[in-house]
């Protein structure tokens, strides 16, 4: 029977990989592109930050695994909360494997949760990137002593605390390349002690490493210090390299029998974007748009239905009367991430204390996304964002009672952002203070090799293609899911795409 090792680095960005490996920085990688077929991977539009794993594990989208980011709109609240993977009522696509009868090991897949299984293993937030608040989880349970007691806990930590001093990066790049080779020494004895048609790693430090050193890395950067860079060197080619050498050792040890799958998930970049502005932004833009009930209409029509007492312990804002704040407006930010802004509109009918009537919903929508795509950065700067559009533009099937924004736009990220400006707004001025100096950017890579595998860089493919993929190569159909299969035949290697990896 087949057997399937899958390799993630989660946020490692794709072009860098693709850099790295033609300077001999990452020769696994080389060879693995020299000799495999490869996907550009297509992450969900807009969600991708936080939905990109959950449509891994589940084979399915944003709009029915229900994840997309670390903290959601509750609806029919005006609260936001943070949300982990037990949100996600979808199985991963693993525990059909199992209930096949298949062997499996799977280890550090993000924003996984643990599932019983019965002919295998799980390890979930031993060493992840932003782990789930439970911490170290197993199957089964008495797992996680065992893996403590042998090899300790991951040495990181929260990457957002690090000391942004010589020093303190040095130690940062050391305990992640610690954080590796104490992974990879996990996986190898894994792979050696047990029997298994699937095993699965996942490696977080391309993320880490990222999202606080990019300014090392990038010149251009609006951060970048050359001195601190010339003191620290470039930890994320280092830590490119750490993981490119541990995935080397991975594949090898699998043996030549065994089909190799590494997804490089979604990609990273400068974090220039206008989370920090966008807020008084939207309530500028509202205050001067002609749509929805006044506020002293909305008052009568709610009578004394107000917010319950312990709203204020649970997150919610509160007007003096005790209305919470996010109901006096025509619509507000919810969270999704850096990259994309969510607004969500303070529908009639919907939200608790609506402005914005059913009938005025698509004239409203329009005139929020025209002055949205008004904005510039600075006066006379670049456009503000790239796109602007509805939600049902990419997810027509969106349920009436989800947690998704209505309207998304997206960050151009074309220069720093320290002011938002529009001739209807005037200007809104203010610094991003965050200590992430980079942030994602959509799209991946999927490499496949193995024996008998035609090598050739075929068409994009969504990520919920991945995990049917594998079941079919197990011999297990994966029913109800948005994934298909991919054709992995000799035949849909083009002479073209066969060209393209040589």
């Amino acid at each position: 029977m087949t057997r399937v090792l899958f390799i993630g680095l989660d946020a490692a960005d794709r072009d860098l990989v693709r850099q790295y490996a033609g300077e001999g920085i990452m020769p696994t990688l080389h060879d693995l592109a020299r000799r495999a077929r490869s996907y550009d991977i297509a992450v969900p539009d807009a969600f991708y930050v936080g939905a990109v794993w959950p449509s891994f594990c589940t084979g399915c989208a944003p709009t029915r695994h229900g994840r997309y980011c670390f903290k959601q709109y509750v609806p029919g609240s005006y609260r936001m909360a943070k949300v982990g993977p037990d949100i996600v009522s979808l199985p991963p696509f693993w525990s059909a494997l199992d209930r096949a009868g298949r062997r499996v090991v799977v280890f550090d897949v993000p924003k996984s949760r643990p599932m019983p299984l019965a002919h295998g293993v799980q390890v979930c937030d031993w060493g992840t990137h932003d782990p789930e608040g439970r911490g170290l989880a197993t199957v089964p349970a008495a797992l996680a002593a065992d893996i403590v007691a042998r090899d300790g806990v991951e040495p990181v930590g929260n990457c957002d605390r690090v000391v942004r001093t010589p020093a303190g990066f040095r130690a940062f790049a050391a305990n992640l390349t610690a954080r590796i080779a104490a992974k990879e020494r996990m996986a190898l004895r894994m792979m050696a002690e047990r029997d298994w048609d699937f095993f699965a790693v996942c490696f977080g430090d391309a993320h880490c490493v990222g999202h606080q050193c990019w300014h090392l890395h990038d010149a251009g950067h609006e951060r970048h210090d050359a001195r601190m860079a010339a003191a620290v060197g470039n930890p994320v080619r280092d830590i490119y390299a750490v993981l490119d050498a541990a995935a080397g050792r991975l594949i090898e040890a699998a043996g030549d029998d065994c089909l190799v799958f590494l997804l490089c998930s979604h990609g990273m970049g400068r974090h220039y974007d206008g989370g920090h502005l966008i807020k008084p932004a939207l309530k500028r833009i509202n205050s001067r748009l002609p749509f929805g009930c006044s506020l002293d209409a909305q008052r009568e029509a709610y009578g004394d239905l107000r917010a319950d007492p312990a709203a204020i312990e649970r997150g919610i804002e509160l007007m003096d009367d005790g209305l919470p704040v996010a109901a006096t407006r025509r619509s507000f930010v919810v969270p999704n991430n850096d990259a994309f802004v969510g607004i969500r509109l303070n529908l009639v009918g919907r939200e608790p204390y609506g402005r914005i009537r059913p009938a005025e919903a698509m004239e409203y929508g329009d005139a929020l996304m025209d002055s949205l795509r008004m904005l510039t950065i600075g006066e006379a700067g670049p456009p503000a964002f790239d796109r602007v559009f509805r939600t049902e533009s990419a997810f027509p099937h969106r349920a009436p009672d989800d947690a998704l924004p209505d309207i998304l736009a997206a960050w151009s990220r074309l220069a720093p952002y320290h002011a938002l400006h529009s001739p209807a707004i005037g200007t809104i001025e203010d610094r991003y203070t965050g200590v992430r100096t980079g942030d994602h950017r959509a799209g991946g890579r999927l490499y496949i090799a193995g024996s008998g595998m035609a090598a050739g860089a075929l068409a994009e493919a969504p990520i919920e293609s991945i995990g049917p993929t594998i079941c079919a190569l197990l011999g297990v159909e994966l029913a109800d899911v948005d994934g298909r299969p991919l054709d992995l035949s000799a035949a849909a290697i083009s002479p073209a795409a066969a060209r393209a990896t040589a």
